[in-house]
């Protein structure tokens, strides 16, 4: 962690030969710094000096002074024309507000609350500043923190898109999250609170007397974790101009590398941002056009699949340019790439792999390329744009609802070559990353989101709807795991197939999972449950528990818990929660043909009704008048195992014609309109659904609109947010006991 302390300020254009003061715990670390800077550094003040530079970095938040005697003190030890570098942890600190601790803050929320000392928010250390004499000051904002600094952003250069290719989190302290930093960068970027929230902040103060310095630095990227030879700061600054510098002098030799890739690219007619090797580093203009990753999400955003693919196409036609091509023998390609020569397509005699989203701006419809670092000989075409597709869908993973990526890979021929293509990136990126040396860092960047959702559902261990949802989380995963472990396939649909779309998990005010599978997976489920479910689950089927019925459909329940329904609470049936399981069957296309079905399974469906409810549970919502007691009559005249033996005949009655029904399902007078292509529901993709994967037709949103027209990713109206109601839940008490408590 020494090294990558030292980010703090290892961007920052200190004068050679300037006189030095660093304070705070880690003040060897600084001084250590700035030496290496060509400046004269002390750890102690020294009698009777004057600093041109006073870095503090957590002074305030560890000494027993004062925060404004201890400003003041520096103050006098700085010369007239001196900086004090001040670095404070925020106080409203984005780890802080997601219930993380540190060796400052020892308890969730105890900074919040304003119980450490000498913890501020930066309007108040600008106060602090200002109170003390330190009219000039300037605001430098460090993500992810000040002990590993990865990039710098100011007021005048705040991020407009995504941070996180570029920035992400770790916690070396086990912290009792409530929420994952990284996923809130988005949003904290979206709504301009980045200086209010980041987790530390530089800020820069000059004595009112001093001068003022023309060109100050905005912002800067660091790739400290790289190490000596590969560590470099990319800073642009105030007077319009960017500088790439190398953060050792070990690095100098790969920034005249990465120089050289440039000007071979641009001598060979690929477009490239100007450039000038100076002593600082190689010198830039501030381009001021969107970078590619930036233009590729406004392409998602708006919808345009064909500009979104324009820009591969063109990514394609730059590295076609960039090189003559080579060959490459069987033996090379199979080591190397893990694909025989065929396969790989175009190889490269230098493959400039750097020539990707991250590393472009998109200018009068071309790719202007900057930080071609690194190069591979006789490299595969394909593993370029391998690397140019696989890096946005982790910036943009949105991306995927403009086209599929098992779609893209196909387009440009890396459906065979993505899983060696990606053994070689990992092992790439494990040595340029410094995986072994830093691994506890990476270690720490893994956030457990169980263990947050966990921490979630105790707070709201009061909330019913809560401890709903994650029973019927539990049936999700019990049904996703039989299915997975016997390869049937499911699909989610209705309201948890628009939960998984709009809100990556259940709809908030939702209290049901609806999920379908083709009538031959749904077949085959039943048979495995038998065997293969847990102990407390139970699925229910018409036939294995004859008591209730709701139209043909099964039901997985939890016996642990309870769901009366008003027309079963005097029903020996289990009424544990549930997920309802839909299957889907062949059915006519031609409408009249399909009424004609449908009204021989609502005659047959309300038979079965009649024969298990009393009249007044109001079974058949629909039938209205004398017409309900004819089934009470004819019901006396029927068998009891006739409904379903008919139902069962007439659900499979229909010939392929290339589209499914729902048809086990209780419609009465209403139109059944639950008819969808049969290629949809064999091509299946996976969504997030809270944490855990799910199942649903690639093709989900003609579905959704199809349910809740075009704009089901609108959040309806507060009063339309409610649940299906009329069910008595119960997550922690048996039904049978609930039964028995009512009786």
């Amino acid at each position: 962690m020494r090294e990558l302390r030292k980010a703090v300020l290892n961007w920052y254009s200190f004068h050679p030969g300037a006189r030095a003061l660093a304070a705070g715990p880690d003040a060897d670390i600084l001084a250590e710094l700035m030496e290496n800077r060509n400046l004269i550094a002390d750890t102690v003040p020294q009698a009777g000096c004057k600093y041109d530079y006073i870095a503090a970095v957590d002074l305030l938040e560890t000494s027993e002074t004062e925060p404004e005697k201890l400003i003041k003190e520096l103050y006098e030890l700085l010369a007239d024309d001196g900086v004090l570098l001040l670095c404070c942890r925020n106080r409203f600190g984005l780890k802080y507000l997601c219930g993380g601790v540190d060796d400052i803050v020892r308890t969730p929320m105890q900074g919040l609350r304003g119980e450490v000392s000498g913890l501020m928010a930066p309007v108040q250390l600008k106060e602090l500043l200002q109170k003390t004499g330190f009219k000039d000051q300037h605001s430098y904002y460090l993500m992810p923190d000040a002990g590993f600094t990865q990039a710098v952003f100011t007021d005048e250069h705040l991020p407009t898109d995504s941070i996180r290719d570029r920035v992400f989190p770790y916690d070396p302290y086990e912290s009792p999250f409530l929420a994952a930093e990284a996923d809130l960068y988005d949003d904290i970027v979206r709504e301009g609170m980045l200086p209010h929230t980041a987790n530390a902040v530089l800020l820069e103060g000059r004595k009112e007397t001093a001068s003022v310095d023309r060109k100050r630095a905005v912002y800067a990227a660091l790739s400290t974790d790289r190490g000596p030879e590969h560590g470099f700061a990319t800073v642009l600054y105030s007077d319009g101009s960017a500088c790439k510098k190398a953060l050792w002098p070990e690095g100098r030799q790969n920034l005249q590398v990465l120089y050289d890739n440039l000007a071979a690219l641009k001598n060979r007619g690929v477009p490239v941002v100007e450039q000038k090797m100076t002593a600082e580093g190689i010198e830039m203009p501030l381009i001021k056009d969107p970078q590619l990753m930036e233009h590729l999400r406004e392409q998602v955003s708006a919808g345009d699949r064909a500009a979104f693919l324009g820009v591969f196409r063109r990514i394609e036609q730059d590295v076609l340019t960039s090189s003559d091509s080579c060959s490459i023998s069987e033996e090379e390609a199979k080591s190397c790439w893990g694909a025989s020569p065929a396969q790989l397509g175009t190889i490269l005699e230098t493959g400039y792999i750097d020539m990707i989203p991250y590393n472009g701006f998109f200018k009068d419809d071309r790719i202007m390329y900057y930080d071609q670092e690194f190069t591979v000989h006789n490299c595969p075409l394909r593993y370029i744009l391998f690397r140019a597709i696989r890096y946005t869908w982790i910036h943009i993973p949105e991306a995927e609802n403009l086209i599929r990526m098992d779609e893209i890979k196909d387009i440009f021929g890396l459906s065979d070559l993505w899983d060696g293509f990606l053994k070689h990136e990992n092992r790439f990126v494990s040595e340029n990353r410094n995986w072994k040396k830093y691994s506890k860092i990476y270690e720490w960047s893994n956030i457990d989101r169980r263990e947050i959702k966990k921490r979630a559902e105790e707070l709201a261990k009061d909330d019913l709807l809560t401890r709903v949802q994650k029973v019927q989380l539990g049936l999700l995963k019990q049904l996703d795991g039989i299915c997975r472990k016997n390869g049937i396939r499911y699909m989610a649909v209705y309201g948890t197939m628009l939960g998984a779309v709009r809100h990556k998990g259940f709809v908030p005010w939702d209290d049901d999972i609806d999920i379908a599978m083709l009538r031959e997976d749904y077949e085959k489920f039943i048979c495995v449950c038998g065997e293969q479910l847990e102990e407390n689950y139970f699925l229910q089927t018409p036939e294995s528990d004859p008591s209730c019925f709701y139209g043909g459909y099964c039901k997985l329940r939890d016996s642990r818990t309870s769901a009366i329904e008003y027309r079963n609470r005097d029903k020996d049936c289990n009424q544990g929660i549930w997920i309802d399981i839909f299957p889907l069957d062949h059915c006519p296309k031609d409408e009249r043909q399909m009424r004609k079905l449908q009204k021989k399974i609502s005659f047959w469906q309300r038979i079965r009704l009649a024969q298990l409810y009393k009249q007044w549970t109001n079974a058949m919502w629909d039938v209205r008048g004398g017409e309900i007691s004819l089934y009470y009559i004819l019901r006396k005249f029927i068998p009891q195992d006739m409904p379903l033996r008919k139902l069962n005949r007439l659900y499979r009655s229909c010939a392929p014609e290339g589209q499914r029904s729902v048809l086990a399902r209780y419609y009465g007078n209403y139109i059944n309109r639950t008819v969808y292509p049969e290629a949809d529901c064999m091509d299946l993709i996976e969504m997030p659904f809270e944490d855990m994967q799910i199942m649903m037709p690639a093709a989900y949103g003609s579905w959704l609109r199809k349910w809740y027209g075009e704009d089901y990713m609108k959040i309806p109206d507060a009063k339309h947010r409610t649940g299906h109601g009329g069910v008595a839940f119960d997550p922690e008490t048996p039904f049978a006991e609930k039964i028995k408590e009512s009786q």
